[in-house]
């Protein structure tokens, strides 16, 4: 990110923003001078009551055209108030949106040129990033409307204190003697509410760390019998973070408490002081009442700074936690990779790139002293295609990685043609070099769109349809295209794709971009044998005479005439042609020469088993009614969220609360507080009473005033403390709500089977558990409490102002109607606009993500331009619907002073006419003026609460629905936890099972009335196509999908009668891509266990490591056990897929199921594997069972019995040799 320009809260504003800031403290300035000068116009009003009352006016009619005057001039300042506020808090909520648009687009940016090894080594990358958003958004808050408010009262105040000063100084000094101390409250309390707030947010980064593996690695956390873990672990952190938000709560709370007390007795020293210089005749009336009305309004605005000093003090922290992130310096964008590209490289376009050579290349990774590579030299041509084989941990896919250029290396040199990587632009390797990794990253976008990443075509044109159709053949997708009800047109999700899919998307992807260097690493792993050969055909003749680079430890991929590097612990064992390496590679299997392409399994046809019935997705019931509601929604761009109503959220609260007692006690005490309030304004009115009476005629001594003094002392300490009580004990209670919210959602979404994550993202749930909920906590806390101060204060108001003069009460009871018909239409609007807005900030968020996710693709295929427009988009929607709410949310605060002030001068002008109509006493008419102001200005009170209770609803809404999830079956049900010793100990008996694709609206079947049986200790492999439904069987056999139709059973049950924890410690699962979270191997490798188990794990651990083959390599590691993972960087795909079988070890279960085990080992491994899990395994447990989905012919030729899966359903059942002597299905699919 670039370098911040300013700091603090300021750190991402632009010179760009300094005339808006402008223009926007002018326009809140000129809002203020309204505060004074109504003061001025109030004192002259009853300074012309005074003269009436003394004589001064020859007539009734006289007085009331002045005061007339009077009462429009305070209106006109109230219209020109209204017109100010609402453009100046406009300008500066503009000026808000400007600096998060700045925010989210140099963080943006910042990450599309961060290399990829600091991608890889970020701690906590993904937790960091929605810790950082939230971030943003406070800052936003911070410099929009709350600075905007501050630099208002901050205006005020000065304008107050200079006509305060000019009217009465000696009065102004007496009433600002208190200023210094609650400058001192606000410093010391604030320096701990920033201080705690990033504690919080620290926490919350943490919190999100555990949230984002849960998500991201749903199928892992239930096979190992982590859920409950990582609820205990993430209730710890989130309990932690409550901790020190309750501590923040009570800076906040405190400061509050204390500001407010120091305005009232700013006040009552005012009032006697006052009443002194009135009675001894050292000024008159009006003089008195301007200073202080002035200094009441003065003590007033010092005492609401509290509040917004507090969300300052909360968007600093948030400045203050951005720096705690390390993304490095914000706004700084850095260069690229390749830093001395200039003038020097004459490679800016394609160029043919004829050789490659790597001379004495070294690396390590950063913050390590392990060095990966060491002394490597070697050389590729394009006139031959170049293999790199190794063992996993021999360096293979580092090197991949250094010549595609996401690594810098640490010594040595890579040239290209002569010419050195240190000269080549980063655009360089977008233009020339393609990179295909084992697990290619396909985005949530169209097929046509993901194939032509990279690409300037069209997908629209004719000509592109066909390049299309051409790269399907090309990887073999044609009968994958085949399936799918839209074509090219249908929106992928990964989760919905097999391994094979997935890898063939991206060789048709390398295919269209067809750039002169291509580097594979272990891009065909994925892949079934027979595929694999006609592609690596394809492949030979697409790059003849092109530099080819292929990382693979399958040995069978080889031809005579290829030119082969041996790697062995980061250095070159040997080179040479394959025909001439026998010796170094003993297993080598020559392929022939040439071969003919070979006939895509889905055009196959006969099997030796007969076809069972057919089955249909479209025939499931609960399908078609989802169906239809998907259909019903409708395509969008960008998912739109109708909000809750908020008596609906408050009653949602009240059920799932455990502290009703607290919260109650806490409305109790904003309840006294806010009867204070009129208790205070009733003895204010009763001393200015005294003084006004004195004015004219001395009726009463100082003991008077005195007496009431000490009332209004007593009544604002006991105001004090149920302030604060109020505040904490609100805070508090709803904290712990949001806490259990937090809580239970991650529990039910735990309930929740794999289909859940195919429509809701990582990032997403994220956000919403960890960010939302603060927004759900507000909403409660300033809807309860504005709602029963307006509701109760507005009726005892009314009622007493009624029972001190009911005509003058009438006037002003009209007001409130229209305050609440204004008030009501506000919050109709702001939540609209509200909940807009915040639709678009989710889904600029989610795009952040994906991107981070894929930012080898991005680099890769030269996106980076592409998507930081896509996102630029996104910003200018976001910033659009920034500013309608801006504009709607500034006329809001701006309108709810318009509505007091109008209240104010019509009680007011009717008062004085029943007074000098001698219809009311002077007493009667400033109580019921006193009563009708507060009143109808706590009316508008709730219209400044608006902005921040709409911002809650969309919140509430979402974790409402996350809660109504039901327990699924598959998740939760069943309670057995004793499975009777019966054959088979697996079975499939017609199962049927759909994926659905909540984004196109379809189902795409998979399973067709599967069956199959599996017996104790046999070692079964099941085989057949890509997207077959290989996959989709283990996930099945571990409870992750609960099938359509048909029945699964586990020792003769159905497996849903099991409990699913007992169920999976005897069911284990060792997947093709193994995930592993950010903690050491030990943890890792014990992740799930407790109590006894995990004793006995530990004990055998080092058992199991020598099982898996894992031991050497962890011996070799600085810190062993205690090494971290979770950054894939600093480990081989080998050697995490080892780690995952020792893990799996551990837990001694009946049965293991093994999905593409050997497909990131090289050939000595694979051998190995194989051993383990067809004979090693077996002779320790006889009783183990074995199910090894599985391409590879060497390790179905171990096999006791091979399933062939073909349309989803078995087709063939047998052994290997037997199957294909058949000559059906599995001998076709072995060709």
């Amino acid at each position: 990110m670039k370098k911040p320009r300013f700091s603090g809260i300021f750190r991402f504003a632009s010179r760009a923003d300094i005339p808006l800031l402008s223009v926007g403290s002018i326009l809140i300035t000129l809002s203020a001078v309204a505060s004074p000068m109504q003061t001025l116009i109030y004192g002259k009003v009853f300074d012309r009551l005074a003269r009436y009352m003394t004589g001064g006016f020859e007539s009734v009619e006289a007085f009331l055209a002045e005061l007339r005057v009077l009462i429009g001039a305070m209106m006109a300042v109230a219209g020109g108030r209204l017109l100010f506020a609402w453009l100046g808090i406009t300008v500066w909520l503009i000026v808000g949106e400007n600096t998060q648009m700045n925010a989210r687009k140099s963080l943006f940016e910042s990450l599309l040129h961060k290399d990829i090894e600091w991608l890889g080594t970020k701690e906590n990358l993904i937790g960091s990033l929605t810790v950082f958003f939230r971030c943003i958004e406070e800052i936003r808050s911070g410099i929009s409307e709350n600075l905007g408010l501050f630099v208002q009262t901050v205006a005020s105040v000065c304008c107050l204190f200079v006509i305060a000063m000019i009217s009465l100084w000696s009065l102004t000094l007496v009433i600002c003697c208190l200023i210094p101390l609650s400058a001192l409250s606000s410093w010391v309390f604030g320096n701990l509410t920033s201080k705690y707030a990033t504690q919080e947010n620290l926490l919350n980064a943490r919190a999100l760390k555990i949230l984002d593996w849960c998500f991201m690695s749903g199928a892992t956390v239930r096979v190992l019998n982590g859920k409950f873990a990582d609820l205990v672990e993430f209730s710890r952190v989130v309990d932690a973070s409550a901790v020190a938000f309750t501590h923040m709560a009570f800076a906040i709370s405190a400061n509050t408490a204390a500001l407010k007390l120091m305005s009232n007795l700013v006040v009552i020293g005012g009032l006697a002081f006052g009443q002194h210089l009135v009675s001894t005749g050292q000024l008159g009336l009006g003089n008195v009442i301007t200073a202080f009305s002035a200094c009441v309004l003065f003590g007033t605005e010092i005492s609401s700074v509290g509040d917004i000093v507090a969300l300052l003090n909360k968007a600093q922290a948030s400045s203050n936690t951005i720096d705690t992130l390390d993304f490095g310096d914000p706004l700084d964008v850095p260069p690229p990779l390749h830093l001395a590209a200039s003038e020097v490289s004459c490679f800016s376009q394609k160029t043919p790139c004829a050789d490659l050579q790597l001379h004495s290349l070294g690396f390590r990774y950063r913050n390590t002293d392990v060095d990966v590579l060491a002394d490597v030299s070697m050389e590729f041509h394009s006139t031959q295609l170049n293999f790199l084989v190794g063992e996993s941990g021999s360096g293979k896919s580092t090197v991949a990685l250094l010549l595609a250029g996401f690594l810098e290396k640490t010594q040595g040199d890579i040239l290209v043609d002569g010419v050195s990587y240190d000269c080549l632009d980063q655009a360089w390797f977008t233009e020339n070099v393609c990179f295909v990794e084992l697990h290619p990253l396909v985005f949530e976008r169209l097929l046509a769109e993901n194939l032509l990443l990279g690409t300037e075509l069209d997908p629209r044109a004719p000509g592109t349809k066909t390049l299309l159709e051409e790269a399907c053949e090309f990887a073999d997708l044609l009968g994958f295209l085949a399936l799918l009800p839209l074509k090219m047109n249908l929106v992928l999700l990964s989760s919905k794709l097999s391994g094979g899919q997935i890898q063939k998307i991206g060789l048709a992807r390398a295919w269209l971009a067809n750039r002169p260097v291509v580097v594979l690493d272990e891009a065909l792993g994925s892949i079934n044998s027979k595929a694999k050969l006609a592609i690596m055909d394809r492949i030979r003749a697409w790059r003849r005479g092109s530099l080819t680079i292929i990382v693979t430890h399958d040995l069978t991929d080889l031809q005579r005439h290829d030119a082969v590097w041996v790697l062995e612990k980061g250095r070159v064992k040997s080179s040479g042609r394959a025909a001439d390496m026998r010796d170094v590679l003993p297993k080598l299997e020559m392929m022939p020469k040439t071969r003919s392409d070979s006939k895509s399994d889905d055009d196959d046809t006969g099997t030796v088993l007969d076809a069972p019935p057919s089955y249909h997705y479209m025939s499931n019931p609960a399908v078609l009614r989802d169906l239809e509601l998907a259909l019903d929604a409708g395509p969008v761009s960008v998912q739109r969220t109708e909000a809750m109503g908020l008596f609906a959220i408050v009653r949602f609260c009240y059920r799932t609360t455990e502290n009703k007692f607290l919260i109650t006690f806490g409305l109790v005490c904003a309840l006294l507080g806010g009867v204070a309030t009129p208790g205070l304004s009733y003895c204010f009115a009763e001393v200015l009473s005294i003084i006004v009476q004195n004015a004219v005629v001395q009726t009463s001594g100082p003991g008077a005033v005195v007496t009431w003094a000490l009332i209004i002392v007593g009544v604002s300490v006991a105001d004090l403390a149920v302030t604060f009580g109020s505040h904490m004990l609100l805070q508090y209670a709803l904290e712990k709500w949001i806490l259990k919210l937090r809580k239970r959602c991650l529990a039910r979404i735990n309930d929740q089977d794999m289909a859940f994550f195919g429509t809701a993202s990582a990032s997403y749930l994220n956000t919403l558990l960890m960010n939302d909920t603060r927004d759900l906590r507000n909403l409660v806390s300033q809807f309860l409490l504005g709602l029963l101060l307006v509701v109760s204060l507005t009726g005892l108001g009314l009622v007493w102002a009624v029972a001190i003069g009911w005509k003058l009460a009438l006037v002003g009871v009209a007001f409130v109607p229209l305050v609440f018909l204004v008030t009501m239409t506000y919050s109709f609007l702001l939540q609209k606009y509200e909940t807009a807005y915040k639709d678009h900030v989710a889904d600029a968020e989610k795009f952040s993500h994906e991107v981070v996710a894929a930012m080898r693709t991005v680099r890769l295929f030269g996106l980076a331009a592409q998507l930081a427009d896509e996102h630029q988009a996104k910003l200018q929607r976001l910033y659009a619907a920034g500013c309608r709410r801006a504009v709607s949310g500034g006329f809001g605060i701006a309108l709810s002073e318009l509505c007091s002030t109008s209240a104010t001068a019509t009680v007011l002008y009717y008062g004085m006419y029943l007074v000098v109509r001698q219809e009311y006493t002077q007493t009667q008419m400033i109580q019921v003026l006193t009563m009708l102001t507060f009143t109808v200005g706590s009316a508008a009170y709730l219209m400044k609460l608006l902005p921040e209770i709409t911002r809650g609803q969309r919140a509430g809404t979402l974790i409402t629905r996350l809660l109504a999830l039901g327990e699924l079956p598959v998740e939760c049900g069943g309670a057995e936890k004793r499975a009777a010793k019966s054959a088979p100990v697996v079975a499939f008996d017609n199962v049927c099972f759909a994926y659905s694709d909540a984004l196109s609206h379809t189902y795409k079947a998979v399973l067709q009335n599967t069956t199959f049986l599996v017996l104790e200790g046999e070692a079964v492999v099941v085989a057949g196509e890509c997207g077959s439904g290989k996959s989709t069987i283990a996930l099945m056999m571990l409870r992750l999908y609960a099938q359509d139709r048909g029945t699964i059973y586990y020792h003769g049950k159905d497996i849903r009668t099991y409990d699913p924890e007992w169920y999976r410690s005897h069911v284990a699962l060792v997947s093709q891509a193994p995930a592993f979270f950010e903690a050491s191997i030990l943890e890792n490798l014990l992740y799930g266990l407790s109590g006894s188990a995990r004793a006995s794990a530990t004990a055998v651990l080092e058992d199991c490591l020598r099982a898996a083959n894992a031991s050497e390599f962890i011996e070799n590691l600085p810190d062993g056990l205690a090494t971290i993972l979770g950054h894939e960087t600093l480990f081989s795909l080998g050697q995490l897929q080892r780690l995952s079988i020792a893990r799996v070890l551990l837990r001694k279960p009946k049965v293991i199921v093994f999905d593409e085990p050997t497909s990131r080992l090289d050939a000595e491994n694979c051998a190995w594997v194989s051993s383990l899990i067809f004979s090693d395994l077996h002779k320790f447990n006889p009783q183990l069972t074995t199910i090894v989905i599985s391409h590879d012919p060497k390790v179905m030729a171990q096999a006791s019995r091979v399933l062939m899966v073909q349309n989803g359903h078995i087709a063939e059942d047998g052994g290997f040799h037997e199957l294909l002597a058949r000559g059906g299905v599995f001998a076709q699919f072995m060709k």
